[in-house]
């Protein structure tokens, strides 16, 4: 009898230590989850903050790029009519030139 005793104690020791195992490793898996968690969270924020300062500075460069165009537009139409206006004014000289 003292060994079907001693066998239901080491059994009973063995699963208080598998429970006991089971709890320290899932506070583990908590613990860890957690950390990742933070980790994971440090890095969405600076990639937050980059991708802010990329659209940031995309922005500046579409206005920029836009304000350089609209001159450069500008800057050829001004040509486009002044040489317009000098065609015709030449065209003019020549029928009158000619009458």
């Amino acid at each position: 009898m003292t060994t079907t005793m001693h066998d239901d104690w080491n059994e009973a020791l063995l699963a208080t230590a598998r429970r006991l195992d089971v709890k320290v490793v899932e506070e583990a898996q908590k613990q860890a989850r957690v950390i990742l968690r933070q980790a994971a969270k440090l890095k969405r924020d600076s990639l937050k903050d980059a991708l802010k300062a990329v659209g940031d500075a995309l922005k500046r460069d579409i206005v920029n790029s836009n304000a350089r165009v609209v001159a450069e537009f500008a800057t050829l139409r001004q040509t486009q009519a002044e040489g317009k206006v000098l065609a015709i004014a030449i065209g003019d000289h020549d029928r009158n030139g000619a009458q």
